[in-house]
């Protein structure tokens, strides 16, 4: 969607999967959710919207969503991502004969944890570019951002993570808890030939497992300001 006039998106996606055989609908206490929601208005002049959003559930949860705006009168633009997974602790059952005969399934069982990872983009301007790359695939979320904007402006990105993961199978007693949030923020110049530019890679990796959680969670960020 592209030309002279001004234009506006709105889409909202919701999701929810459980992998028991119970289900979510009945009370289950395994399950993986998530949203999305994009918001965008450009002014009266020249712009293009480019905006696909996607879910596959066929393995795995599996959000998609690309979001493209270039303006020159004016934007306001908002992107959401929130992710939400919860998992009961499963005991290890050993193929042994003892198991087989009660009619026990072998399983690796499973560390109980609970999850919640939200994200909030959202920027104001007098022209600019404004693109954002977002995925959700179970328990993990992927977000790229490229921002170029000038003409006086706010661009603001919020992330927040609470983590709770059991190391015992056979307890659902939570052993590491940990929580996170951080908040970064652009003001443009409000002279048209200066132009901020703002870049930002975000990577938050399943924590369900009780080995490698130190380094799971990656934040790279690029603030510069340049004149044509």
């Amino acid at each position: 969607m592209g030309g002279a006039g001004a234009s506006i998106v709105h889409s909202q996606s919701y999701w929810i999967t459980s992998h028991s055989d119970v289900g979510f609908l009945t009370g289950s206490d395994d399950y993986n959710e998530g949203s999305a929601g994009t918001r965008i208005i450009t002014g009266n002049g020249y712009s293009a919207v480019e905006t696909s959003e996607s879910y596959n559930a066929s393995q795995s949860s599996v959000y998609k969503g690309d979001t493209f705006v270039t303006y020159d009168n004016g934007a306001v633009y908002d992107n959401t991502l929130y992710m939400g997974d919860n998992q009961p602790n499963v005991p290890e059952i050993s193929c042994e004969a003892s198991a087989i005969v009660a009619g026990q399934v072998a399983t690796a069982g499973a560390n109980p944890s609970n999850q919640a990872v939200e994200m909030h983009k959202s920027g104001i301007a007098g022209y600019g570019q404004y693109e954002s790359k977002d995925r959700i695939d179970d328990a993990n979320m992927t977000s790229s951002t490229t921002n170029e904007f000038g003409g006086g402006g706010l661009y603001t990105e919020t992330k927040t993570e609470l983590i709770e993961v059991g190391f015992d199978k056979n307890s659902s007693e939570m052993n590491f808890k940990r929580g996170a949030r951080s908040h970064y923020g652009k003001v443009s110049s409000p002279d048209d030939n200066e132009t901020s530019t703002f870049v930002s890679d975000y990577k938050y990796r399943d924590f369900s497992s009780p080995f490698g959680i130190d380094n799971q969670t990656e934040s790279n960020l690029t603030v510069t300001n340049s004149t044509p």
